[in-house]
C-alpha cells in the first residue's frame, strides 16, 4: 500500500498564518523604508556636491580667462535684454533692467550648464531669480524689481548655491562713500583650501525672500551673496560698503543661529541674527536641533559636507573681507564661538 505523504501541499494558509506573514512583511517594510529613504538622501547629497564641483571647475576656467579675478555676485544691467553693464552705474539702487548674476558668467558660454546650479534635495532644485523666467517661479512670487516689460535676470533659472561675499562681491563699486566693494583676485585669498567660496542655500524659500509667508510668495533675493561676518554697526544682510564704521568684523556667535523650530516659516536670511542662517541644513548629519548639513565649495575647488556652524567655529569664511576696500581683516582675538 502506498504511504500517504506527510505534507499536504494543497492545503491553504489559515487566517492566523496569513496574519503572521502580513505582520512580518509590514515589519520588514518598516525596517527597510527608513534605510531606503536615508540612502536616497545620501545620493541627493552626493549629487548636490557633484553639481557644486562642476560649478567650481567653471569658476576655475573663468579665473584663467579674467586675470584671476572672481566675478561679481551681481551687477545692474544697462539694458532690459543685454548682459552688459557699466562700471560707474553700480552704486545706485535702480535694478530696473534686471541683474546680471555670477552664474550667468559661467553657463553663458562658460563651462557649466544651468542644471549645475541646482540641488535635487531642494524643491524645484533651487530658488528662482528676482526677475524670473515665466517657467521658473514659486507660488505667489512677486516678480521683481525690473520695470521693463519682460525683464528677466541673467541668472540660472533655479539657484541652489550662494557665494561668499568676502570673495564674490556685491555690485557697489563706485560712489561717494567711505568704502566700496572691489574685485578679488584668487591669489589674494589666504589658505584657499580652508576658505569657502560658495555654499548651498537653505531649501526654505523664505531664506532668500522678502515679504514671503507660508514658505512661498514675496520677492526672491537669490542673487545676493552671503555675508558671513558680524558687525555691531550694521544690520545683517545689507550692503556693507556704505558705512565708514564697517571695518571691525568678527565671526558670528553660536547663539545667532536659529534652531530648526525657529527656522520654520521664518524669513531668516534678510533681517536675521546672522545671514548664515540662509545656508542649507537639509542633508543628513548635523547637530540635532540645529538641523543637518550642507555642501561647501572651497577656493581651491574641493567640496566638503558639514554643518554651517562648523564652518564658523573653524573660521572657514576668510581671514579678510577681501571684497571690501580699506581695513578688512577679520578680528578673532578674544573671539568665542559659545
Amino acid at each position: 500500500m502506498r504511504r500517504r505523504s506527510e505534507y499536504n501541499f494543497g492545503r491553504g494558509f489559515t487566517l492566523i498564518e496569513l496574519l503572521v506573514v502580513i505582520s512580518i512583511i509590514a515589519l520588514l517594510i518598516g525596517i527597510l523604508l527608513p534605510a531606503l529613504g536615508s540612502a536616497k538622501a545620501s545620493a541627493r547629497k552626493i549629487q548636490c556636491g557633484s553639481n557644486q564641483r562642476q560649478v567650481a571647475i567653471a569658476v576655475e576656467a573663468y579665473l584663467v580667462s579674467n586675470q584671476e579675478f572672481y566675478p561679481a555676485s551681481y551687477v545692474y544691467a544697462n539694458s532690459p535684454t543685454g548682459g552688459s553693464w557699466n562700471w560707474g552705474e553700480q552704486f545706485g539702487t535702480d535694478p530696473a533692467n534686471g541683474y546680471v548674476h555670477w552664474s550667468y558668467s559661467l553657463f553663458n558660454g562658460g563651462g557649466a550648464s544651468e542644471d549645475s546650479f541646482t540641488c535635487p534635495q531642494m524643491s524645484e532644485g533651487g530658488h528662482p531669480a528676482t526677475n524670473p523666467h515665466p517657467d521658473a517661479m514659486v507660488a505667489d512670487q512677486v516678480p521683481g524689481n525690473g520695470t521693463g516689460s519682460g525683464t528677466i535676470d541673467r541668472q540660472a533659472r533655479w539657484m541652489a548655491f550662494t557665494a561668499n561675499e568676502a570673495l564674490i562681491p556685491r555690485n557697489k563699486f563706485a560712489g561717494a562713500t567711505p568704502r566700496n566693494y572691489q574685485f578679488v583676485r584668487a591669489g589674494m585669498v589666504r589658505s584657499a583650501s580652508q576658505t569657502i567660496l560658495m555654499a548651498e542655500f537653505s531649501d526654505e524659500y523664505s531664506a532668500v525672500a522678502t515679504g514671503s509667508s507660508g514658505g512661498s510668495g514675496g520677492l526672491s533675493k537669490s542673487h545676493r551673496p552671503i555675508n558671513p561676518f558680524w558687525n555691531p554697526n550694521l544690520s545683517s544682510g545689507g550692503a556693507v560698503a556704505v558705512s565708514a564704521s564697517s571695518k571691525w568684523w568678527t565671526y558670528p556667535k553660536k547663539n545667532t543661529f536659529m534652531t530648526m523650530q525657529q527656522l520654520d516659516g521664518q524669513s531668516f536670511l534678510i533681517g536675521s541674527s546672522t545671514p548664515l542662517n540662509g545656508i542649507g541644513r537639509h542633508h543628513p548629519g548635523g547637530t540635532g536641533e540645529y538641523g543637518g548639513t550642507a555642501n561647501f565649495t572651497y577656493a581651491d575647488g574641493h567640496v566638503e559636507n558639514k554643518h554651517v556652524m562648523e564652518t564658523v567655529e573653524n573660521k572657514e569664511w576668510g581671514e579678510y573681507f577681501y571684497s571690501l576696500t580699506g581695513e578688512n581683516k577679520i578680528l578673532t582675538k578674544g573671539w568665542n564661538f559659545d
